[in-house]
């Protein structure tokens, strides 16, 4: 990797080219510029990457990322098969599964697991399922959905007053 040197007339240059871009967009907003810290102070970063580690474990499990659920569901994993004592196979199985429902996004809304926020752990998946003859695993639907016939208006009767005025 070879080191580009610039000229310092070429380093002022910019800065004062970036100082006025500020200023003019300052004035454009309306709003004072926040000046940022420079990131080579280390204990600032290490602050910083701490401060977001912690807001991270306290999320719900609807507002965590993909690689987070994953890490999470694969914890649950080890949890469930000191459990329900599974072999190896089961487990890794059971792995794959999870990976497959959250390609599918099967287990993105806050019902589908029963999750701890404070602690960071998995405490439930209330739909999975488990066919020890098959050994296979599954997702029971568990949503207790209304008839939309039920909700529906009635139909209305025609009723028979309307035959009796005729005949008059």
């Amino acid at each position: 990797m070879e080191l580009i040197e610039v000229p310092e007339e070429a380093q002022v240059e910019e800065c004062i080219e970036l100082k006025n871009i500020q200023y003019k967009t300052m004035l454009l907003n309306g709003k004072p510029i926040k000046e940022t810290k420079s990131a080579s102070d280390l204990t600032n970063l290490e602050e910083f990457l701490e401060n977001e580690k912690n807001n991270n474990q306290s999320e719900p499990w609807c507002k965590l990322n993909k690689t987070m659920k994953l890490k999470k569901l694969i914890e649950y994993v080890r949890i469930y098969k000191e459990k329900n004592m599974l072999d190896d196979e089961e487990e890794s199985a059971m792995e794959l599964f999870f990976r497959e429902c959250l390609e599918k996004k099967k287990l993105y809304r806050v019902k589908d697991v029963s999750y701890n926020k404070e602690t960071g752990v998995i405490l439930d998946i209330p739909s999975l399922v488990y066919a020890k003859g098959k050994k296979h695993f599954t997702l029971k639907n568990n949503d207790k959905r209304a008839s939309t016939l039920n909700s529906l208006t009635p139909k209305k009767m025609i009723s028979k007053d309307r035959s009796s005025k005729h005949e008059l």
